[in-house]
């Protein structure tokens, strides 16, 4: 609710500047941007290219949604590539470039932070990648999430009496033609964006290889808070075939709606935001090949952010302090994953604690306790919790709380005493809008 961070925490770049790592970044910031002592450069990055707001045009970045060069506003952006300049495409060549400057200076062991804006609205892609999903999605999201459904039980992801949700609102089949092409040129782009960043990412695994530093490069991808339902249930008004928007920005201001996220994060329900499942549910890839192996099928421990610090903390041997600039740290809550890399388990004895825009939950063993609208400002909603069994329904299809009064209560006074700790309340009353 801030829009910045606090000065009582350590981010994963200062840990690690501290463990003799070099620290790099390019992308999204998005964690304060008023005053220069909030941005990367303050905050532990050695090197800095990308967005210090939460999403910028992919094309024509311009202020106050612009490009930031270590601490300097970047005015003439020139492309990095043979085609138009391109934040997707400049966020890669940056760190690559960071990257080949630390190795021929001092060779140091390196922390890079990659944070792509893709697929974040606005939808905006190069042509060329765009032509190959036009028509590809004229199936619609009905069609669409039964494949994905069917796909997920197949290779084991989910179990099979796991349901899939409700679909989001609208028929594909009650669109009108005309409505239909332009939610399969909505869904075009966003595929489109979200193929040039698996492009780049090969590029930057290819720079690494070139460099030497691949086999012991823990990499690291996971993606942001669930499918953006932004812009409306059909992706809001603008006009995708409007030529000259095209001409200006070779894409779509807003974004794939409601509908498509729905898609996008089938089996699950709700969307960013939200703390059910479809709002924090992420892959989440480890690829490590000096020390992580492969053990086939999925590993199944749940996991989250704040797990990352601990994590890198016990990889490079680093220490957490008790204060950073006179400031006294909060204490460490997460756990190191570093035993998952082995097929270990985390053998975690905290439950697992949410709250986000007045959206609450905690998971503890198979329950998890979670409700929209519960902790809002006058206080908590207790009557508003849902209460779902992750062993039998992880698509949180079946509310049991009504079956289960007591666990509720249980959970739920958990999650009040977590709340006190963490400082959920009191909560301002006009929030600073997120991305």
């Amino acid at each position: 609710y801030r829009g910045a961070m606090n000065e009582q925490c350590l981010t994963l770049a200062e840990a690690m500047k501290e463990s003799g790592y070099a620290t790099f970044m390019t992308g999204k910031w998005h964690l304060g941007m008023k005053y220069r002592s909030q941005w990367p450069l303050q905050r532990g990055f050695e090197r800095f290219y990308g967005t210090l707001d939460g999403a910028t045009n992919f094309f024509y970045p311009e202020f106050p949604r612009g490009i930031t060069l270590n601490n300097t506003p970047v005015q003439n952006h020139v492309s990095t590539t043979n085609r138009r300049y391109y934040t997707t495409d400049a966020f890669t060549d940056y760190a690559i470039q960071f990257l080949k400057k630390e190795k021929n200076h001092d060779d140091r062991s390196f922390f890079l932070y990659l944070a792509y804006t893709a697929p974040h609205w606005p939808l905006h892609a190069h042509q060329e990648e765009v032509l190959k999903y036009i028509g590809k999605y004229k199936k619609g999201w009905d069609q669409l999430r039964q494949e994905r459904y069917q796909r997920q039980k197949e290779i084991g992801l989910i179990q099979s009496n796991w349901n899939l949700s409700d679909r989001s609102h609208v028929e594909w089949d009650s669109l009108s033609e005309e409505k239909k092409e332009e939610m399969d040129l909505r869904m075009a782009y966003y595929a489109a964006m979200v193929d040039r960043m698996d492009q780049n990412i090969g590029k930057l695994v290819e720079a690494l290889k070139a460099m030497g530093k691949y086999e012991n490069t823990l990499i690291l991808f996971l993606s942001d808070n669930g499918a953006c339902q932004e812009g409306g249930r059909l992706g809001g008004k603008a006009n995708p075939f409007n030529t000259d928007e095209w001409e200006r920005s070779y894409g779509i201001n807003l974004s794939y709606g409601e509908v498509w996220a729905n898609a996008s994060n089938t089996p699950f329900r709700k969307f960013k935001h939200y703390i059910h499942a479809g709002g924090i549910s992420t892959p989440f890839i480890a690829h490590w090949p000096a020390s992580i192996k492969e053990t086939g099928g999925w590993y199944r421990d749940p996991a989250y952010l704040i797990d990352i610090l601990p994590t890198f903390l016990e990889l490079s041997e680093g220490s957490y302090p008790d204060v950073r600039n006179g400031n006294k740290l909060k204490p460490i809550t997460g756990v190191s994953l570093v035993p998952a890399f082995q097929n270990n388990p985390l053998n975690r004895e905290l439950p697992l604690y949410w709250e986000h825009e007045d959206n609450a939950a905690i998971m503890k063993g198979k329950w998890k306790l979670v409700g929209s609208n519960v902790s809002i400002p006058e206080g908590l909603q207790s009557d508003k919790w849902e209460l779902y069994d992750l062993e039998k329904d992880l698509t949180e299809t079946h509310d049991l709380s009504g079956q289960y009064p007591e666990i509720v209560e249980a959970l739920s006074h958990e999650w009040s005493t977590w709340a006190d700790q963490v400082g959920v309340y009191p909560k301002p009353t006009e929030r600073k809008a997120t991305q």
